[in-house]
């Protein structure tokens, strides 16, 4: 094989080896930030929607019920990586508000509850439109 000037295999090992320390880094700091503020997340998704965190915990412990050694493992993840897991639930939390909004927006309008508009005359009259010469 060929290698031409522009395709150096150090090169390229040296960026990848830069690449996954500046993950490294980016990944800790995100831990540490989710970390201090993870028990904001854990009220605020409480408030917002605590059905979230009962049906997660209800998921592990069927885990735990149905196959004990993928339970552990979920268990021992979610403790391990549990400033992501909150945030996870907080994001999950308010996305299913949005969508419980967007439901019920879809039932009044189903239901006949009118929305604001405004009547457009649909008529087109002759003064609207500029005559060209020809």
């Amino acid at each position: 094989m060929q290698y031409s000037s522009r395709s150096n295999p150090i090169v390229g090992f040296i960026l990848l080896v830069g690449f996954l320390v500046l993950a490294f880094y980016f990944i800790q700091g995100m831990f540490l930030l989710l970390k201090w503020i993870t028990p904001v997340l854990l009220i605020a998704t409480l408030i917002i929607n605590r059905q979230v965190l009962i049906n997660y915990g209800k998921w592990i412990y069927n885990l735990l019920r149905t196959n004990v050694l993928v339970g552990l493992l979920y268990t021992v993840l979610t403790i391990v990586g549990f400033p992501f897991v909150a945030g996870f639930l907080f994001l999950k939390a308010i996305g299913g508000n949005y969508i419980k909004k967007m439901e019920r927006r879809v039932i009044q309008e189903k239901e006949g509850v009118l929305t604001d508009y405004e009547i457009v005359d649909s008529e087109v009259q002759e003064t609207d439109y500029l005559e060209l010469d020809q």
